[in-house]
């Protein structure tokens, strides 16, 4: 929902695609970084308790993203609040794709893999439809806000959840920026890995540029954000 949502509630604010462009920047660099960041903490602390402050960090700043956008704030109001969001996203996914192992066993880890990944498909298409809808019923601070309201859910269902404590780390094991600075050298070692990361990293660059700022800013002046909610 939020690429979406958000792209039109700046645009309805700002009426500026210079603004969306720095507002999608602010969100997204964070996130890249803390990628590599994200996997480190995922393998040293319960995965179960990472995805409950993030999810709940998430929720609170689009939460402050809608209000902004509702009460018509300045712009410059939803960098901080897209950079720590960005943040909280950059944390989750390392942790997400990592919390299937600890949940189920054997056969059971490919039957719940795909499962997540026919849902993941399913809201990919569902969430920007609803947020189209929304912004045009509402306003595109009222669909942030709905979107915020499931980053809430689902921190209150990984409160749910209780994993066992993870075993003590052993003396002189590396350090998180020791296993970092190993990664990189394995993954600057290999030239086809760094070779397709850079051609997807081309990829994504121009394949956001359309979808989340210049498309928005066309469509607002002629198929509107529920058209493009469907497209």
């Amino acid at each position: 929902m939020s690429p979406v949502a958000l792209a039109f509630g700046v645009l309805e604010v700002t009426d500026s695609a210079a603004w969306l462009s720095a507002v999608t920047t602010a969100a997204l660099v964070p996130m890249l970084a803390m990628l590599l960041v994200g996997g480190g903490i995922a393998d040293r602390y319960r995965r179960d308790t990472v995805l409950f402050l993030t999810s709940l960090g998430a929720g609170l700043t689009q939460m402050g993203v809608a209000f902004v956008l509702l009460a018509h704030q300045h712009p410059a109001f939803l960098l901080p609040l897209s950079a720590l969001n960005g943040v909280f996203q950059g944390l989750t996914k390392p942790a997400l794709r990592g919390i299937v192992a600890n949940l189920a066993a054997g056969r059971g880890i490919q039957r719940a893999s795909s499962l997540l990944a026919s849902v993941r498909n399913a809201t990919r298409i569902i969430g920007p439809t609803t947020a189209g809808l929304l912004t045009v019923s509402v306003g595109g601070g009222w669909a942030i806000g709905a979107d915020a309201v499931s980053f809430l859910l689902a921190a209150a269902c990984f409160a749910r959840m209780s994993l066992p404590a993870l075993p003590p780390r052993a003396e002189g094991g590396p350090t998180m920026l020791g296993a970092l600075r190993e990664g990189w050298g394995y993954f600057s070692s290999q030239p086809w890995i760094w070779a397709v990361t850079l051609a997807f990293a081309v990829f994504n660059a121009f394949n956001r540029a359309v979808w989340q700022i210049l498309g928005p800013v066309i469509a607002k002046d002629t198929i509107g954000a529920e058209g493009w909610g469907w497209c």
